[in-house]
């Protein structure tokens, strides 16, 4: 059994196409002056973060303020993404508070891991793992573990067990 989507309205608001991960979509061009109503139609949580606030974006692992959100069309849904969406962004169930956040993500070093010299500080990463809410530390550390794969594939290591 196959279930498909009815889809939902389009936003009233003109488009144009970008490619997200190796296919074409659309992103509405929403007026400043309709950020904050947009935001408050569209984001699924309580309470509705303010424009001005910053956001960590899960994926990506940047900070950013809310008032750069995107909103995308992809099969016939409206998404509300983050600024960073194309280069591995999330949706709005992705964005974390800014305290999720370490220097070593404002210093855009994702990419390096821990060596010798750096062992004692269990706090270096993407992630200040003792800022995250109890029940949440999974979604928190994927990040985290999808540079791990990442680094245990450049080095060879069996991958056999990892989701």
């Amino acid at each position: 059994m196959s279930y498909k989507s009815d889809g939902e309205p389009r936003l009233p608001f003109p488009t144009k196409k970008i490619e997200v991960h190796g296919r074409m979509i659309e992103e509405y061009i929403i007026p400043e002056e309709n950020k904050a109503e947009v935001l408050d139609q569209m984001y699924l949580f309580e309470p509705v973060p303010s424009l001005d606030e910053e956001r960590f974006d899960l994926h990506s692992g940047k900070l950013f303020r809310v008032r750069d959100f995107r909103v995308t069309r992809e099969d016939d849904h409206n998404w509300l993404v983050s600024p960073h969406y194309e280069e591995a962004g999330g949706t709005m169930i992705d964005w974390m508070p800014a305290e999720w956040a370490t220097e070593e993500t404002d210093q855009d070093r994702e990419d390096e891991f821990e060596t010798e010299n750096d062992i004692g500080d269990d706090n270096r990463g993407l992630v200040d793992i003792t800022k995250i809410p109890e029940g949440a530390e999974e979604i928190a550390l994927m990040p985290v573990l999808a540079k791990l794969k990442k680094y245990m594939k450049q080095q060879g290591d069996d991958l056999t067990g990892l989701k």
